[in-house]
């Protein structure tokens, strides 16, 4: 996707850490350096907790201990192709598609939501959130938001609101968001929550995925919706979570995506950041 031209300062600021970001990602190593030395002196960094990066919130010195250990997973380095960008107040939200090789050998396929909320023209906070891979899956549907008739805001935040509340096991809920969705709508859902991720296509395999979510649950998953934006043909939302299965609390953050085709959702895909708690908030400070 080509970005257009912005006369936003906030979005020109933010695509101009990300050009950064993404050539020292694939091999840059100035670039990288001069990306971490550009960041706000109370730069804040949420990744999104793993067995190899527990952290997450990194600060100072650790951020760049955190890029260091990345650049010792890929082989020649991470390839970035940008889907979409949703801009919202001071924050500007990237989707992307990236590929590797890892030290191994083997392929790495992502899909990822990376924010960037920036203050005085510089990288305030980064919020990392992960999608299904793209192994077996399209990285970006088809046609691109650059081609495809734009959608309103009000529109599809009526559809995530809608799909929110399904989760949440609202009265109502679930049937008023399938009547929003396309009859060849697919669900790229990441696997969590004890169910197995992949590419849920059709209404009826959407609707059983729901059942099954917040059937697992105590009163189903309540979400917050924290920051909305539209970019082209789609909806980005920035939310977070929480809900109790079999006694155990899941407090997660997550970046809804849903693009549009004929006033229906036709794709819809969940991204997830870092557990909130006491060491990562919910959401950024002052939401716009």
């Amino acid at each position: 996707m080509l970005a257009a031209p912005t006369d936003n300062p906030t979005l020109a600021a933010a695509r101009a850490a990300f050009a950064t970001f993404q050539a020292g990602l694939a091999g840059d190593r100035a670039a990288l350096d001069r990306f971490i030395a550009e960041m706000h002196p109370e730069m804040v960094l949420y990744f999104p907790q793993g067995p190899n990066l527990s952290k997450g919130a990194y600060r100072g010195d650790e951020i760049r201990e955190l890029f260091s250990f990345v650049r010792t997973v890929y082989n020649t380095g991470l390839f970035i192709t940008l889907d979409n960008e949703f801009v919202a107040g001071d924050t500007v939200a990237f989707q992307f598609h990236d590929e590797a090789v890892t030290r191994d050998g083997a392929h790495y396929r992502g899909c990822v939501v990376i924010s960037f909320k920036m203050r005085d023209g510089k990288l305030f906070r980064y919020r990392e959130h992960f999608g299904l891979r793209w192994d077996t899956i399209p990285p970006a549907d088809e046609p691109p938001p650059s081609q495809a008739p734009p959608t309103t805001l009000d529109d599809v935040r009526a559809v995530a609101e809608r799909y929110l509340g399904a989760l949440g096991a609202q009265p109502g809920a679930l049937e008023a968001f399938l009547d929003r969705l396309a009859d060849d709508a697919v669900l790229y859902f990441p696997a969590r929550e004890e169910i197995a991720g992949g590419a849920y296509t059709g209404k009826e395999a959407i609707r059983d995925l729901i059942l099954r979510r917040a059937a697992r649950t105590e009163n189903g998953i309540a979400i917050q919706l924290d920051r909305a934006a539209v970019g082209g043909d789609s909806g980005g939302f920035a939310c977070h979570t929480r809900s109790v299965a079999a006694g155990s609390v899941d407090q997660s953050t997550l970046f809804l995506v849903i693009k549009m085709k004929d006033g229906r959702a036709w794709r819809i895909r969940e991204y997830y950041g870092p557990k909130w708690g006491d060491v990562v908030p919910p959401h950024d400070e002052d939401i716009p």
